[in-house]
């Protein structure tokens, strides 16, 4: 009788899991994958750079008077390129300068136009403060003659009415211990803002105004002449 010989299960080879690689690992095997290819490109470049330049250089000596002819014309190119440059930088910040440039501003970029424009006037320690708790001063300047300025921007379409007025007038001075107090719109006022303003010592500049103040980079005469409230 014949018998099998017993045979024992063997167990699976327990394969040991790697330990993954860190990103600095990936990167470097990454960079050690194709550095061989980036040398050799790099080789290449070189090679050809340097027969250009040899080979400009020996027509150079060939023909002298064309090789100066053509440095001249390059350089008379590249010329007229930075002028080019130079006179479209020139074009946009004119155009920046102008009131057109307000168009279609935010409220808060608005304030930063006003607050460069009075920089070019000549103010000092010019400072944006537009928010919800500005206290009816965006931006507070000293003018040329040291005198506190605090200045309300309205960034609006419609005309601006005597209830801004109102509430510059109210914190102007009282609040903010203001000399001058202006308001400045890229729109108009009404009839009422003008006349409440003309009362409470607070000066108004509008569209028209504001134009020509950006065109000249002078400050309106009436800042300097600033009126008192009654």
């Amino acid at each position: 009788m014949n018998v099998m010989p017993k045979t024992g299960k063997r167990r699976p080879a327990v394969r040991k899991r790697s330990k993954p690689k860190s990103r600095v690992d990936r990167v470097l095997a990454h960079f050690e994958d194709h550095i061989g290819q980036a040398l050799a490109w790099l080789a290449g470049l070189s090679l050809i750079l340097w027969w250009a330049v040899a080979e400009v250089t020996a027509w150079a000596r060939r023909h002298p008077v064309m090789a100066t002819l053509l440095v001249i014309a390059l350089a008379a190119a590249a010329t007229l390129a930075i002028r080019k440059l130079l006179a479209r930088r020139a074009e946009r910040q004119a155009e920046a300068a102008t009131i057109a440039a307000t168009d279609g501003m935010s409220g808060t970029a608005f304030e930063h136009w006003t607050a460069n424009l009075l920089r070019r006037s000549g103010c000092g320690k010019v400072e944006v403060r537009g928010g919800s708790g500005d206290l009816g001063a965006d931006i507070t300047a000293r003018l040329p003659d040291g005198r506190k300025l605090i200045v309300q921007c309205k960034r609006w379409a419609k005309p601006v009415g005597s209830g801004e007025v109102q509430k510059v007038a109210g914190t102007a001075r009282a609040v903010h211990g203001a000399d001058v107090a202006v308001i400045v719109t890229t729109s108009r006022f009404t009839a009422g803002g003008i006349d409440l303003a003309s009362r409470v010592g607070i000066d108004l500049i509008d569209r028209s105004a504001l134009a020509t103040w950006a065109a000249s980079g002078m400050l309106p005469h009436y800042l300097a002449a600033a009126k008192s409230p009654r």
